[in-house]
């Protein structure tokens, strides 16, 4: 579905021995939680796994820059987080 969308998985990797997983419990570990952008995006996002132990969910992290534009052009480089 994602591929069709136009979509890219910004968190959790099919190879699971890279051990970024979202969820961990002691029956087993999975990615449940992640971030889809577009194309257009993906250069501009970075999607992080936090390590906790409060819960068995990982909190997943998306950083995201651009370019803010302003009535007299291009300024300042901004920043977004948004926690998940």
């Amino acid at each position: 579905m994602c591929a069709t969308g136009g979509l890219w998985l910004l968190t959790g990797d099919c190879d699971e021995s890279s051990g970024d997983f979202t969820f961990i419990s002691p029956t087993g570990n999975s990615v449940v939680d992640y971030f889809l952008c577009n194309f257009d995006l993906i250069s501009k996002c970075l999607a992080q796994i936090l390590q906790r132990v409060e819960s068995p969910h990982m909190p997943v992290v998306l950083h995201m820059t651009y370019m803010l534009r302003t009535e007299a052009g291009i300024g300042e480089k901004q920043r977004i987080e948004n926690f998940v």
